[in-house]
């Protein structure tokens, strides 16, 4: 059989495969910013229900610091905690509007990795839409129900054994998750000249120097100039004396 080819996305855009421990960092992350938004939002409901039924328990009792500190305490608290839950869920829901159009999430955007598709193209913003949230948690916690749990411990440790370190998330969505930066590309290496190809490469032009007289060659200028001048009157002296 012979051997599939490296996806294009990391042979010719570059870019190198994340590892896996990236990859969990920012699953770990991402569950960090939802899980712990709907959890307070969720405890804040809760301790608002709860201070409700024990103001009304302190109300039969007819006891005012009893209502002061079951009631108006704990029902303020409750609420501040359910509008922190949901500005946090608000916040991430933002940055991920901003993130997903360059194929990450802000806990891949903070643990520096990205998704591109095995075509070589990155990841659109639509793209991302549906393997973060229908492939990766829709469909994921649906499969973890059914087997409870089995599934969501294959994908996350499918990257470890498999040759493009694609989850089975990844599989479905046809992604990669590699490395935010691109490596550096280096410099092609020079062709080697065939025999066939006989043209010399062109030499850089150097200034040339002035072309000067054979004789003058390494003799100083001061005896070179007595010379002309002794020529110059010699030549004077024999047009003087010729014939008349």
């Amino acid at each position: 059989m012979e051997s599939t080819p490296d996806p294009p996305s990391i042979v010719w855009q570059g870019y190198r495969p994340a590892t896996w421990a990236q990859r969990l960092a920012a699953q770990i992350l991402d569950g960090l910013f939802v899980g712990g938004g709907a959890l307070t939002a969720i405890l804040g409901l809760l301790i608002v229900f709860g201070s409700r039924l024990n103001a009304h328990r302190a109300g039969e009792l007819d006891d005012p610091w009893a209502q002061v500190v079951l009631g108006v305490m704990h029902e303020d608290m409750g609420w501040a905690l359910f509008i922190l839950g949901v500005a946090a869920l608000l916040v991430y829901a933002v940055w991920c509007l901003s993130t997903f159009a360059d194929g990450r999430t802000p806990g891949k955007q903070i643990a520096g990795i990205r998704v591109v598709r095995t075509t070589g193209e990155p990841s659109s913003w639509g793209g991302t839409l549906v393997r973060e949230v229908v492939l990766k948690w829709m469909v994921g916690t649906c499969f973890g129900l059914v087997t409870v749990g089995i599934y969501c411990v294959v994908d996350y440790l499918w990257p470890l054994w498999d040759r493009n370190r694609q989850a089975l998330h990844d599989k479905m969505a046809e992604t990669l998750v590699v490395q935010a930066r691109p490596v550096a590309r280096r410099p092609p290496p020079r062709l080697s000249r065939s025999p066939g190809n006989r043209s010399r490469p062109k030499s850089r032009s150097r200034p040339r120097k002035p072309r000067t007289h054979p004789s003058s060659r390494g003799v100083p200028a001061m005896v070179m100039q007595q010379v002309v001048q002794f020529r110059r009157l010699a030549e004077g002296d024999s047009s003087a004396a010729g014939p008349g």
